[in-house]
């Protein structure tokens, strides 16, 4: 079967409304007034459902919060956040403030790092002494090139 062919399989995997409802429940904070919008509950529950995803949304569809919840859907461990160089300090910025309202995981849970330091000799260190048990790639297409060092 050719990639293709199993993303294909996968279906639509339409989401009800229990599970939207449930979703926002589980990974809201009590007393929070803060909203997950339909197309961020409908991408983190294929992301659980399929143990992983790849979420092509537009410019202000809330691809931050789905990066920032899908290590606490997939009930992780030990997570990498990778950003682009110019946005580590803004992410952890971020981060912070939305832990206020969501379920996402702590600093020491979620380690934020850049695809260029990643791709530096130490940075490649990061995988094997942090063992992330989930990844998420930020800006993915940073790492199209299978041959560069950031994705070997």
């Amino acid at each position: 079967m050719t990639e293709t062919e199993r993303i294909v399989a996968l279906g639509s995997n339409s989401v009800s409304d229990k599970d939207r409802e449930e979703l926002c429940q589980f990974l809201t904070k009590p007393g929070s007034k803060a909203k997950l919008r339909e197309t961020q509950i409908d991408s983190l529950v294929r992301i659980c459902r399929n143990q992983g995803g790849l979420i092509a949304a537009g410019v202000g569809h809330g691809k931050f919060l789905i990066s920032a919840l899908a290590p606490t859907i997939c009930f992780s461990k030990r997570s990498l956040l990778l950003v682009p160089s110019s946005l580590v300090e803004q992410t952890r910025i971020e981060l912070e403030r939305w832990r206020k309202e969501f379920r996402i995981l702590s600093e020491e849970s979620l380690f934020v790092m850049s695809y260029s330091s990643l791709s530096t000799a130490s940075g490649r260190f990061v995988l094997r002494d942090y063992k992330p048990d989930l990844i998420v790639a930020d800006e993915c297409h940073k790492i199209r090139r299978k041959e560069s060092s950031r994705t070997r």
